[in-house]
Order: C-alpha cells, then structure tokens, then sequence
C-alpha cells in the first residue's frame, strides 16, 4: 500500500513523468461502440472524421474517430517524430527491410517514449484492417535529446488468410507507420514483390 502511495504521489507531484499506453481506444460516446483501431476499411472512407460529406462512412451526431486512440499516452514532456525512412521500396519474399525513425525529446524534461510501428496492407483478397500493431520500443531520452527507432519488416508481419485459405502474404503496396499512436499519419510505402521467373 505504501509503494502503491508513493507512486501516485511522485507522478502528481512531477518528480516522476508518467509513460503508460492505452490498450483500446476510448470512444466519444457509447455510440460509436464497438471501436477498434484495427477496424476494416470502408467503400467511402470520410476524408475529415469530424465534418464528413454526404454519402461517406460517418455518424450523424459525431465524429468518427475515438476521443483517445489506441496506444494514446501523456507525459510530462513532448516528442517529436521525423519522417519513416525505409531500407527498400521493394521487399521481395524471404527479405526483409528496415524501417527507421528519428524521435526526439522536445520538451524541457527526460521522459519515456512508447515508439510504435504499424502496417497496412493497401490490398488484399479479403477485406485487411487499416493498420496493425507489428513491434514496438520503448526509449528514455533526456531533454534535447534524440534517437534513431529502428524496427525489421518480415514477410511473415504481412501475412494473413487469404480467399483461398491460405496463410500467406499477398503482393502489393503496404504503408509503414512508426508514430505515438494509432492515429498519427507519419508513413512510408514499400511493395511486396513476387517471386522472379528465369525463362528457360
């Protein structure tokens, strides 16, 4: 009881900074219950959640996004995200590639980063979520301070069951996200190649 004390008492009080993630996105309102993160994409995806055209995947009385998103965290301090820089723009069965990302302290406090990294496969034989969690890191970093992220793209991470029951990776474009959260838009685009054919 007593740790259990001083721990709140060192996060109100600043003399420790807070790096907790949510595990779920936290809706507006019970209205937009069931939401996920890794929900499917729509024919009509609404270009601004908050104030959608007609005829667009929407609510009616809110926005359609979460209020917290998956993955959202506060802390005493701020970070800041340089673009995804990826190895390859092609990445061919059996390879692998590396996506990296520059994160650095902005604020005036040390503090800890949750630096996570999401795909999205463009296309696919069956309906794919817009991203998925695929890795993650954790970096301490004093104020001013910076850092590269680096995270390994496997064809494994980009497989899943596909029409024809198969538990494969299909070719096409997928978009790398290394962001704070499951609503940030800082991504890079590679290709899954296919297997090359030698004529003979």
């Amino acid at each position: 009881k007593r740790l259990g004390n001083r721990a709140v008492r060192d996060i109100l009080t600043g003399r420790r900074s807070p790096s907790g993630r949510l595990t779920m996105s936290f809706p507006y309102s019970t209205g937009q219950c069931p939401v996920y993160y890794n929900r499917y994409s729509t024919g009509r995806p609404a270009k601004d959640p908050y104030h959608s055209d007609r005829f667009t995947s929407r609510y009616i009385d809110g926005p359609s996004v979460p209020l917290y998103p998956f993955g959202h965290g506060l802390t005493y301090t701020e970070f800041e995200y340089g673009s995804v820089e990826l190895s390859s723009g092609m990445m061919r069965r059996g390879e692998k590639i590396y996506a990296r990302c520059t994160v650095r302290n902005t604020g005036k406090r040390e503090g800890t980063e949750t630096v996570q990294m999401y795909i999205r496969d463009m296309w696919g034989s069956r309906i794919r979520p817009i991203r998925m969690l695929k890795g993650y890191e954790r970096v301490k970093l004093a104020s001013g301070e910076s850092c590269q992220v680096e995270f390994i793209i496997e064809e494994e991470m980009l497989k899943f069951y596909t029409l024809g029951g198969e538990f494969a990776a299909e070719e096409g474009k997928f978009r790398v996200y290394i962001a704070p959260d499951a609503a940030d838009e800082n991504f890079a685009e590679f290709e899954l190649l296919g297997e090359t054919k030698i004529d003979t």
